[in-house]
């Protein structure tokens, strides 16, 4: 069954692990050039198709399957029915912001907080890339984001914890 996504995802699975991502984006590619274009962008197949070029180095081409993702959810009749993945639109813009295409990310970023102004991750994405661009801007959204409730917290119990150390592991003073 040469057009089997749980063949191919099982072959996949088991290329990752051992380690050969170069094999597991071939296989993929081979499956998505049988699939049909609905299938070909599915939010989760772009997903891992971008992973796979940033794991064998090929950055430049996970950007690439990223812009034309969102440009065929944007564009192609079979897809201009319903809206582009909020998760394909998050993983563009969170890559440009990495990639320091800050004017780009910024648009994807307004996109998202325009559709949800309660998302907090969109909100600090769009700070992070207007710090680049327009400090001005990234302030004004600064104001936006929700206030990280502290009073509840014990400040000297947290400084006195070492995180990964349990006080049993401790090794005890022997002068108290």
């Amino acid at each position: 069954k040469p057009k089997s996504l749980a063949i191919h995802f099982a072959t996949i699975q088991l290329q990752l692990l051992e380690s050969q991502h170069s094999a597991a984006l071939q296989t993929l590619q081979h499956y998505l050039k049988g699939a049909d274009k609905k299938d070909q962008y599915r939010p989760a197949l772009v997903a891992l198709l971008v992973w796979l070029h940033q794991q064998t180095g090929q950055s430049e081409m996970a950007m690439e399957t990223l812009d034309k993702a969102t440009s065929v959810w944007k564009t192609d009749d079979a897809f201009t029915s319903t809206h582009t993945p909020t998760s394909i639109i998050k993983q563009t813009a969170s890559f440009k912001l990495k990639a320091g295409r800050f004017d780009e990310a910024v648009v994807d970023y307004e996109r998202l907080v325009k559709e949800d102004p309660t998302d907090a991750q969109a909100i600090a994405g769009l700070i992070a890339a207007y710090a680049q661009v327009d400090p001005v801007k990234a302030e004004q959204y600064g104001n936006a984001l929700p206030e990280i409730a502290l009073h509840h917290l014990d400040i000297d119990a947290l400084e006195k914890v070492v995180p990964g150390v349990k006080r049993g592991y401790m090794k005890k003073d022997p002068n108290r």
